[in-house]
């Protein structure tokens, strides 16, 4: 594995873009992307705009999905199966008490696989109304300086100043 620092220095000196599906540091997992920043009239590096999104709640978010759908497609074969071997069972049978007892444990069984069905459903309807945008209008620099108060007691500490300069007055 090659360290964060390292990737940076080396698309840093290249004065390439860099990007990182994917990084876990501590608990949290992060998405990467840096892009160097050039002098617009001599086209030096000046600098680079790094930005880290947190992915940790999505990253639960698909886990939880793909566990769903492990565990549901096993709850769906048991009654199923359960229901089909009743079926079965009625097709060699002559006897009619015989052929009720199957009949009503494939009625049980397919009645959980309706059920299931409808939690599924439920849970689907839940998820789609999970997340809702709310798109406002901001200005960048107040938004930046928020975000970046905890990294910036964190800087201190290690005797780093950081800035955020804005170029424009809005």
């Amino acid at each position: 594995t090659v360290k964060i620092s390292q990737a940076l220095s080396y698309y840093v000196q290249k004065g390439q873009p860099f990007n990182i599906q994917e990084v876990m540091i501590k608990d949290r997992y992060f998405r990467l992307f840096m892009s160097p920043v050039r002098d617009a009239v001599e086209k030096i590096f000046i600098g680079a705009v790094i930005i880290m999104e947190d992915i940790t709640e999505q990253k639960f978010i698909d886990r939880m999905r793909t566990e769903i759908v492990s565990i549901t497609s096993h709850q769906l074969r048991t009654p199923i199966t359960e229901a089909l071997w009743s079926l079965e069972a009625v097709m060699k049978y002559n006897d009619l008490a015989e052929i009720k007892t199957s009949v009503k444990i494939a009625h049980g069984s397919l009645q959980s696989v309706k059920k299931l069905c409808e939690e599924i459903i439920y849970v689907s309807e839940i998820d789609q109304k999970m997340i809702v945008p709310k798109i406002e209008t901001i200005k960048l620099v107040d938004f930046i300086e928020t975000i970046i108060k905890e990294p910036e007691l964190k800087a201190d500490d290690r005797g780093v100043k950081m800035i955020i300069l804005s170029t424009s007055a809005t």
